[in-house]
């Protein structure tokens, strides 16, 4: 029962991960996504989307892909996306467009077009990586958020 109610709250953290956005204090780039080329195109499997969740007194690290999920990404030339979440009978598309500006991804979600959500990123031919946060979740439910911080490694499905 326990790994049903963390995988439902890593599902539902996907969904929400995915519509939070960051402020444009200070620390922010001025990144706009610009529809210039997109060095990893083409269609991602993730093998790792990992979150480590800080509680008051300790870590937790929670694997979506080892709780039974899925996550399918696909990156057009011009920096347009979609991703798709999947997690037993539930599945979440999210569509988008991202820029890069060196190791920074710069996303911008179609149903929040003036927001924008930041990632660090590398990738070679066959592996993207992507990492963020602190990104926060109330992963048990007691009222207060927790703090996230994420890594996904997909898998080039070319």
């Amino acid at each position: 029962m326990k790994n049903s109610i963390k995988a439902f709250g890593l599902f539902a953290l996907f969904l929400i991960l995915f519509s939070c956005s960051s402020s444009d204090g200070e620390n922010s780039p001025d990144v706009i996504p610009t529809g210039e080329p997109i060095e990893f195109t083409g269609e991602w499997s993730a093998e790792k989307a990992v979150f480590d969740i800080e509680f008051e007194d300790l870590t937790e690290t929670a694997d979506f892909i080892a709780e039974g999920g899925s996550i399918n990404l696909n990156v057009e030339e011009n920096g347009s996306f979609s991703i798709q979440f999947v997690l037993g009978q539930n599945s979440e598309s999210i569509t988008g467009q991202m820029s890069i500006n060196d190791d920074l991804l710069t996303i911008v979600f179609d149903y929040s077009p003036s927001d924008r959500s930041y990632f660090e990123v590398h990738h070679t031919d066959n592996i993207l990586e992507i990492d963020g946060g602190p990104l926060e979740y109330d992963f048990d439910d007691d009222g207060t958020p927790e703090p996230a911080l994420v890594s996904f490694r997909f898998i080039s499905n070319q």
